[in-house]
């Protein structure tokens, strides 16, 4: 009698871990409830300090140049080299030295450092902040 009963005790031990191990598993999925989508622009990624400029052309550069046009140019690492090519442009560094080569003052660059000592190069960034 006295194995039966621990046999029995061990089978019950045996059944009810068998039954928590099953129900741990299971994954409930996060609903998305609540969450919104809305499109983003150049006018919701552009900084209060560059309200001024109407811009056309968003673009993330890697040592490269906007265009003709009035750019939002973001650097995407560190070390950048940004030349707006031409129209206002509102240039925003990244992490490093970044090298902010604006079209002079007559275009009205806007150049946002973003951390580094970054270089207005020739002072051609008509409104330029480290």
């Amino acid at each position: 009698m006295t194995i039966r009963s621990g046999l029995l005790i061990l089978l019950a031990v045996a059944a009810a871990t068998a039954v928590y191990a099953l129900t741990a598993s299971v994954n409930v999925p996060a609903t998305r409830i609540g969450q919104q989508q809305f499109a983003i622009d150049a006018a919701v990624l552009e900084p209060a300090a560059c309200s001024a400029i109407t811009i056309t052309n968003p673009t993330v550069v890697t040592n490269g140049s906007g265009t003709a046009g009035n750019d939002l140019i973001l650097a995407d690492g560190a070390g950048m080299t940004l030349n707006g090519n031409g129209g206002q442009d509102c240039m925003i560094g990244g992490a490093g030295i970044d090298t902010f080569k604006g079209n002079g003052s007559h275009a009205g660059d806007v150049c946002i450092g973003a951390g580094g000592t970054d270089i207005n190069s020739a002072n051609k960034c008509q409104n330029f902040t480290q």
